[in-house]
């Protein structure tokens, strides 16, 4: 019983230990039964703001803004490896196949699709695992390929780089450039719609994925790159990070990684603090909420993405409910037309992607309505 007692404790403290370093002083509450959405929405079309308890999607119109962001298709050197088939893999049916390219030089996506289908036009998902900025992969969420590629859309997943082959956030950021650019560029030879790719990443996937659009929209420079506006059908962050710690909260939390690494079998909670010590102090541009906070109320058009999806979980103890806030408001303040989904279920941080791995028919059919 005292075993017991004690796994339970140090699971809390691990999770509140790796929550903390992000977590935001606000609480929210939430009322909902079994794995059902709390909804909340909202409507502002031309100023006037409407709210109601169904399904929690913030609308911004400016009746005399057409939305138009140009896909762009810079490449860089290494897509000359565009076309290079690392292996091909069939899945259960013999149409539906996975072909693994080197999207860089160092880098590598899948490519979900039905050979049977090749010259139709399907819409697009490109998954970005999570892990910490440090662990992870695409192999390890090969289900949510799967799951895509069965519901007629053409899933990309990639690999990028991590801590400790870089120690540079912006590498990360590049890479899931390079991979859309790939994907603009390339998709159409697998049936997939280039003007219709939503972007979907999961804990520190979705922040990366997030940021990668914030900063593409904003054309900023990334390795001393300006980047060019991607335009994306949606942009889904799963449990993602949308506030990042500063000085002595982020040393503490780093410090309370380093010192749980110490307990047999949490080794790789190391890890977790020194890629975060890293990739984190002493720099800055990598919050996407703090960024937009120095544009104007409405200077922005759009923002790379026709609709932005949020989804939390209320016992999500890595990323906490709530995180999700400083972004939805900045987009709220700052962008002329954006749609917004805020989605928060009864769940822990792995919620969403258990669900497509376990075949939950509702979280499946709520993941689906995401990228429509």
């Amino acid at each position: 019983m005292k075993l017991f007692l004690f796994l339970n404790f140090i699971t809390l403290l691990i999770g509140s230990v790796i929550g903390n370093v992000i977590v935001i002083d606000d609480s929210k509450s939430i009322a909902s039964a079994g794995n059902s959405t709390v909804s909340k929405s909202t409507n502002i079309e031309d100023n006037e703001l409407a709210t109601s308890v169904v399904s929690n999607s913030t609308k911004i119109e400016d009746n005399e803004l057409a939305t138009s962001v140009v896909s762009n298709s810079t490449k860089n050197n290494d897509n000359e490896l565009a076309d290079s088939v690392s292996n091909s893999t069939v899945i259960d049916d013999e149409q539906l196949v996975k072909k693994t390219f080197n999207y860089t030089s160092v880098s590598d996506l899948d490519v979900y699709y039905d050979k049977s289908k090749i010259h139709n036009k399907r819409p697009v998902v490109m998954h970005v695992h999570g892990g910490g900025w440090c662990e992870g992969s695409k192999d390890k969420e090969a289900y949510v390929g799967e799951f895509f590629q069965k519901n007629d859309y053409v899933a990309v997943l990639i690999n990028y780089r991590l801590y400790p082959q870089t120690e540079n956030m912006d590498d990360m950021v590049e890479d899931i450039y390079n991979a859309l650019q790939w994907t603009i560029e390339n998709i159409h030879k697998y049936g997939g719609d280039s003007q219709n790719i939503s972007l979907m990443g999961h804990s520190a996937g979705a922040h990366l994925a997030t940021l990668t659009t914030v900063k593409a929209a904003l054309e900023m420079e990334v390795n001393g790159v300006p980047l060019e506006p991607i335009h994306l059908s949606n942009l889904i962050s799963l449990n993602g990070r949308h506030k990042l710690d500063e000085g002595d909260e982020l040393l503490a939390g780093i410090e309370q990684l380093k010192q749980l690494g110490n307990i047999p079998g949490l080794s790789f909670l190391k890890l977790y603090g020194e890629a975060r010590e890293h990739l984190l102090v002493g720099k800055s541009g990598f919050d996407q909420s703090k960024i937009l906070k120095k544009y104007e109320d409405k200077s922005l058009e759009t923002l790379g993405a026709d609709k932005y999806v949020f989804v939390e979980c209320d016992a999500d103890t890595v990323d906490p409910l709530g995180l999700a806030e400083p972004m939805i408001e900045q987009l709220v303040r700052t962008v002329k037309r954006v749609e917004i989904d805020h989605l928060i279920y009864e769940g822990d941080h792995q919620f969403i992607l258990n669900g497509i791995m376990n075949g939950d028919e509702k979280v499946e059919h709520d993941v689906l309505n995401m990228v429509n």
